[in-house]
Parts: structure tokens; C-alpha cells; sequence
């Protein structure tokens, strides 16, 4: 059979205590209903007498008044048999709302029903007493109807009061039935409390005796101890599982300290192994870093080499792009003079066609002059006709003597004027000559020094040319230079990377030769720990 664990105990244990806690519970809880229920029904009990009062006390109260009214006559005694018959309904009403036993409402209705036939009495006799017949009207209070209403009146009332008394026995001995009853409850509870708690604490004890061979089995663990003796496993709950777990835990303590000991020589060979591994590699790497410090030098060199001949390389690409430029100057200084050799051909070629313009205008002045002069000559010759014409006419003829005179005198200066205007226009004509000979003379040059300017402008522009490709090449020069220089750092900053890597190599050869140390401390730590297991386990 298998054993319960202490945790499944527990609950088991634990629902027990549940089990009679919620007995005790709901015996409480029913002791406490009944008990409220008796208090309840004595309240209602006592309200319901005193409506059955009230009533009783209604009805006499109009009965009396009635009495007097009869034998008196005195309307003192007088009362509203409508108000009274509403303040009997509104305890009627109140009644029904209290009464829960159905004999009591059975009995209530019936006494309404009286008590309508009392009041209809009661006024059935007053109008007899009003109609003139009082005597009739009080041998019906005393002998008829109304007497024997009242009488079963005030039985049914006295019932109702004596069923409420029995109803409130009752409840009260309902109640004390179920207060003795939870008396013998919490007594049987406790005592079951009690007797569950030594039960399960007597298990407890028992279940846990174990533990202490447990715990001075892990003191001589823990004192580097190896019982030869293993536990007793005594039961399949958490402590025989805890037992059985310390079992194996020994077995695989002694299993590990074996199992050490042949580590630590491998650590031991490993160690020394590391030691003289780290000594060679660090006197390699010491080697290697001599090599790049030598193979950095020299690159530096070689970088700075490069580094001027790029300068200078620069230099040189500059003034030849300065000669460019001043190529590119002259060019455009030739072809400017060109264009101005052109435009002053251009001017000269306008003015030798102004000035042959003006030669053929001079030799039509010069053939006007020539008209002028003939005309001169034939005015002249006229005034001489007219002369001698005015002499031979006499005294008439004095005034046509003196416009001959001045004719004369006109041509005279006509001619004068001619001549000097011949001889003006043969100065013009002769400036014309000379102008027209120094514009061939100055086309001739113009166009000799458009040759010249043309071959200079070919000689320049072969000039730029070759600059050009001589500043192509500079730049090649210079970029392969600066392409050099660029590998030569690249390479020199690998170098220093190399340099780095065997310092840290070195580095990590010092740290390897610390943890060759540091593992042979180790191994003699491990030497000597099973050495004092296996002393203190045969001891």
C-alpha cells in the first residue's frame, strides 16, 4: 500500500478539520435561525395581541357610546359609526399583514365579519331610537343580536390571544431544542478537534523520526565525511524521498572526488603544456614585432617619399596649368587681334568705297564747276554784247550799260570763283588718290597680319594642346602618387594593427602563462583535496 505524503496528510487532515468546522458551522447557523424565529414570532405575536386588543377595545368603546346615547339621549355619547368602521378595517388590514397562521386569519376574518354585523346592529338601533322606539332599540342591545355578536366577539379574541401564547411556546421551546442540541454539537466537535490533532500530530512525529539520521548525515558530509552505511528508506513520502535523494547524492560525491582526482592531473599535464606554449609564443610574437617595427620604419620613408614626389608632382601640375592659362590667354588675345584686323579691313574697305564715292562726286562738282565756268565765260561775253549795245544806245542805254557792268563784274567773279573751286577740287581729288593708295596699302597689311595672327593662332592652339596633355599626364602622375601614398598608409596602418595584435598576443601569452600558474595551483589544490577526504573517510 502506498504511503500518503506529509502533504497529502495535510490536506487530508485539513479536510477533516474543514468537515467539522462546517458542522459546527451549520449548527451555529441553525441555532441562530431558530432562535431569530422565536424572537420574530414573539414580536409579531405580541403585535397581533395588540391589534386583537385595539379591536376588542373598538367595539366596546362604540358599544358603550351606543348605551349611553340609548339611555340617556345626551348626543355627548353620540359617535361616527363610519369613522369607527374605518379604523377597524385599517386594523383589520394591519392584522392580515401580521398573521402568518392560517387558523389565525381564518379566525381574524371571522371576527370582521362580526364586527360588521355588531356595527350594523349598532346602527340599526340608533335609527330605532331616532324613529321614536327606544325601548325596542334597547331590548336589542340588551337581549337580541348585539348582546350574542360581543359575546362571540370576545370569544374568538380570547382565542386568537391563547393560539398566539401556543405559538410563542413554541418557537421558545424550539428554540431551547436547538440550543441544547448545539451544545452536544460543539462538544462532540472539539472533542473531535482534539482527538484529529493528536492523531495527526502522533503521524507527524513519527513520519519525521528519519530526519535526523538525514541531518547528521549531511554534518559529516559537510565535514568532508564519507559514511560507509547508507539511510534506511522508511516510507515513500517526501522524507523517504529525501533520504534516498541523500543516498545518491553520497554516491555521487565519492564518484566526483574520483573523478577529481584524475582531473587534476590532466590539469597538472595541461598546465605545463600551457607554460611552455605561452614561452614560445611569446618569443615568436617578440620576433614578429621586431619585423613590423623594421617594415614600419621603411614604410614611413617610403610614405614620405611619395609624399614629395606628390608635392612636387602638385607643383608641377600647377605651373602647367598656369601656362595653360596663359596659352588660353594668348589664344584668345590672337583671335581678339584677329577679330580688330578684320574689323579695321572692314573699316578700311568702307572708307576706300566712301572715299571712290566721293571722287565720283568730286568729278561731278568739277564738271559743275566746268558748267559754271562756261556759263561764266558766255555771262562775260554777254555783258560785252550788252556793253556795246548800252554805248551804242546813248543815254537810254546807261542803265542797261550798268546791268552789263555788273554782269560783267558777276561773271568776273564766277570765274575767279570756278578757278578756286577747280583748284580745290583738284587738291580733293589728289587727297582721294592718296587715301585711296594707303587703304590698299593698309588692306595689304591688314591681311598680311590676319596671316600672321592665323599662324599664330595654330602655333597656339597646338601650344595648348600639348599643355593640356602634358597636365593630363601630371594628373595621373599626381593621382597615382597620392593612390600610392594612400596604399602606403593603408599598409603601415596595417602594420601598426599587426604590431597591435602581437602585443596583444604578447599580452595574451603573459595572461596564458599566469593561467598555466594559476591551474598548477589548482591541480595542487585538487592533489590534496581527495588526500583529505580519504584520510578524514578512514578515520
Amino acid at each position: 500500500m502506498k504511503t500518503l505524503s506529509l502533504y497529502d496528510s495535510a490536506k487530508q487532515t485539513l479536510a477533516y478539520f474543514s468537515a467539522v468546522l462546517v458542522l459546527l458551522a451549520i449548527a451555529c447557523g441553525w441555532t441562530i435561525v431558530v432562535s431569530n424565529q422565536a424572537l420574530m414570532q414573539s414580536v409579531r405575536s405580541a403585535q397581533i395581541r395588540g391589534v386583537f386588543r385595539r379591536i376588542k377595545s373598538e367595539l366596546l368603546t362604540v358599544e358603550s357610546a351606543q348605551r349611553g346615547y340609548l339611555y340617556t339621549g345626551q348626543s355627548a355619547y353620540w359617535l361616527d359609526l363610519d369613522q369607527e368602521r374605518q379604523g377597524l378595517e385599517d386594523l383589520f388590514r394591519e392584522g392580515e399583514q401580521l398573521i402568518e397562521d392560517r387558523d389565525q386569519l381564518a379566525r381574524l376574518h371571522e371576527v370582521r365579519r362580526l364586527a360588521e354585523l355588531k356595527l350594523r346592529e349598532l346602527s340599526d338601533s340608533i335609527r330605532l331610537y331616532q324613529n321614536g322606539e327606544p325601548e325596542r332599540a334597547k331590548a336589542m342591545v340588551l337581549q337580541g343580536v348585539g348582546h350574542n355578536l360581543m359575546i362571540q366577539l370576545d370569544s374568538l379574541l380570547d382565542q386568537g390571544d391563547a393560539t398566539e401564547d401556543g405559538l410563542v411556546d413554541q418557537h421558545r421551546k424550539n428554540f431551547q431544542q436547538a440550543t441544547r442540541l448545539l451544545e452536544v454539537v460543539l462538544g462532540a466537535g472539539l472533542v473531535g478537534l482534539f482527538i484529529l490533532a493528536l492523531v495527526w500530530l502522533s503521524q507527524v512525529r513519527r513520519r519525521l523520526e528519519p530526519l535526523t539520521d538525514c541531518v547528521e548525515m549531511a554534518g559529516l558530509v559537510a565535514r568532508g565525511e564519507f559514511p560507509d552505511e547508507k539511510l534506511e528508506v522508511q516510507a515513500f513520502d517526501e522524507v523517504g524521498a529525501l533520504t534516498a535523494s541523500l543516498n545518491r547524492m553520497l554516491d555521487s560525491l565519492v564518484e566526483a572526488a574520483t573523478q577529481t582526482e584524475k582531473a587534476q592531473k590532466k590539469v597538472h599535464e595541461t598546465s605545463l603544456s600551457l607554460s611552455q606554449s605561452a614561452v614560445e609564443q611569446a618569443a615568436a610574437v617578440t620576433q614578429q614585432a621586431a619585423g613590423v617595427q623594421e617594415m614600419s620604419t621603411t614604410l614611413q620613408e617610403l610614405s614620405h617619399s611619395a609624399a614629395q614626389v606628390a608635392q612636387q608632382a602638385s607643383e608641377v601640375g600647377g605651373e602647367s596649368r598656369e601656362i595653360r592659362a596663359s596659352g588660353n590667354r594668348g589664344l584668345r588675345a590672337v583671335q581678339e587681334s584677329g577679330e580688330a584686323a578684320q574689323a579695321v579691313r572692314r573699316g578700311v574697305e568702307a572708307m576706300a568705297e566712301t572715299t571712290v564715292t566721293l571722287n565720283e562726286r568730286a568729278e561731278k562738282v568739277e564738271q559743275i564747276v566746268f558748267s559754271v565756268n562756261e556759263l561764266a565765260e558766255r555771262s562775260n561775253i554777254l555783258s560785252i554784247n550788252a556793253a556795246l549795245l548800252a554805248a551804242s544806245a546813248g543815254d537810254q542805254g546807261k542803265a542797261f550799260g550798268v546791268l552789263a557792268n555788273e554782269m560783267q563784274r558777276l561773271a568776273v567773279r564766277s570765274k575767279e570763283a570756278t578757278v578756286e573751286a577747280h583748284q580745290i577740287l583738284h587738291e580733293i581729288r589728289g587727297e582721294i588718290h592718296r587715301v585711296v593708295m594707303l587703304s590698299e596699302e593698309a588692306v595689304k597689311r591688314v591681311e598680311a597680319g590676319e596671316r600672321h595672327s592665323s599662324r599664330a593662332d595654330e602655333s597656339i592652339r597646338a601650344l595648348v594642346e600639348v599643355l593640356q596633355r602634358g597636365d593630363d599626364a601630371f594628373q595621373q602622375i599626381v593621382a597615382a602618387t597620392r593612390q600610392q601614398s594612400l596604399a602606403l598608409r593603408q599598409v603601415e596602418e596595417a602594420l601598426l594593427n599587426i604590431r597591435e595584435s602581437s602585443e596583444q598576443v604578447s599580452l595574451g601569452s603573459r595572461r596564458l602563462e599566469k593561467e598555466a600558474e594559476s591551474l598548477t595551483q589548482l591541480s595542487g589544490d585538487l592533489e590534496r583535496a581527495p588526500l583529505v577526504w580519504a584520510r578524514q573517510g578512514s578515520r
